[in-house]
């Protein structure tokens, strides 16, 4: 059965487009993520679902209940996270919490000291007295004490933490293997979506460019920032990275497949300035929906550097053929100055740069496994 079904869905604001005949299909017992950019209309889905916007045209469902003409129906057992709240500041969380019961008919109070003991969470704090955080997490706790069949989470987690993040999805997955609960996730972080997700749908300018089964993805999409001169970009297009920056001392791929044979190539390449990131969802849409990232110019840059090569080869013969006496001269402030280095000394090489030496394939996949996941959960909201 499906627990969300959306047909054909058109929405305006004014005068912009919102949606645009969007299709979409959440099933009963999934994690559901709705990707999106900042104001590309995912909390306007939302209030449709819940029937605070109604669509010129098109239908939305909710257990086969149209949520224009059923809404009270489907309120009494689908619980809504909004991105704003609202609420007076004297309030008390707890006040906040029997409200919600009373107002589902629901007399047992068990349900509030479990989740305030879950979350760590004191509800005889006012509305007013909470930091972002706090009030975050009591209006995820006001969604599920009723015990949701569908819980609908508009950018749940940008107050939270990476410990009540999990938790919190730990949560719903104990209530989706013992109750069947429903979860639709609207977000902008790719990271959360693929770390705790069955399913993404991708939602660009008013259409749904694509939905992606995440179950069986061994690890988050990356991008690979290489710096300094690089021209064998095919050695990485071959295995299918998307090239999204192609400036002439920065090269970005996007890459979401097998991490083995990345590491592979990277080795192989001999790199030696680059760094691995966790995608954020702005890259995803560059790399697939967006891309106009200029590939003549890569293969002129490929050609000069050939030419390049070739118009310095001889040159750098001359070079050698003149250093014979084995002596480097250092040029200092004045030509009194200058000194010579004797010929045995040019062969200990011990203070060079290690960046110099190609990393080894274990240093590579060392390098795509540390860190990446906090980090870019920390960039996602923007934190330093």
């Amino acid at each position: 059965m499906s627990a969300i079904v959306i047909n054909n869905l058109t929405k305006r604001i004014g005068r912009n487009k919102i949606f645009s005949n969007l299709n979409l299909e959440v099933m009963e017992g999934e994690i559901f993520a709705l990707l999106g950019l900042e104001k590309s209309g995912k909390t306007t889905l939302a209030k449709i679902l819940f029937n605070y916007y109604t669509p010129p045209r098109g239908k939305a469902y909710i257990y086969d209940m149209d949520c224009s003409k059923e809404s009270k129906t489907i309120k009494e057992s689908v619980s809504y996270v909004p991105q704003s709240l609202l609420y007076q500041d004297n309030l008390k969380a707890g006040t906040i919490f029997r409200n919600t019961l009373s107002f589902h008919n629901l007399k047992n109070t068990d349900e509030i000291s479990n989740l305030t003991s879950y979350f760590n969470f004191n509800p005889r704090v006012k509305f007013g007295d909470m930091t972002d955080s706090e009030k975050r997490i009591m209006s995820i706790i006001n969604a599920l004490i009723i015990r949701p069949r569908l819980i609908v989470l508009d950018e749940a987690t940008k107050e939270l933490d990476l410990e009540q993040i999990e938790k919190l999805f730990k949560y719903l997955k104990e209530l989706r293997k013992n109750e069947g609960l429903s979860v639709l996730f609207l977000t902008d972080s790719l990271v959360e979506a693929q770390r705790y997700c069955d399913r993404a749908a991708y939602l660009y300018e008013g259409e749904i460019k694509e939905v992606e089964y995440l179950k069986d993805k061994v690890s988050n999409d990356k991008i690979i920032k290489i710096y300094g001169p690089f021209h064998n970009l095919n050695a990485f297009m071959d295995i299918g990275a998307r090239l999204i920056k192609n400036d002439p001392f920065e090269k970005i791929f996007y890459y979401d497949k097998d991490m083995v044979i990345l590491s592979r190539v990277i080795a192989n390449a001999e790199l030696t300035s680059y760094s691995i990131e966790d995608s954020s969802l702005s890259d995803r849409i560059t790399a697939y929906f967006t891309n106009d990232v200029d590939y003549a110019a890569y293969s002129e840059n490929v050609e000069s550097a050939e030419n390049q090569e070739t118009l310095f080869g001889d040159s750098n013969e001359d070079l050698s053929e003149s250093t014979k006496d084995n002596t480097v001269v250092f040029q200092e402030e004045s030509v009194e100055d200058i000194q010579e280095l004797p010929s045995d000394e040019l062969k200990d090489t011990s203070t060079q740069t290690q960046l110099t030496n190609p990393k080894t394939l274990e240093d590579v996949e060392e390098d795509l496994t540390v860190g990446s996941y906090i980090d870019n959960v920390q960039k996602d909201k923007g934190e330093d």
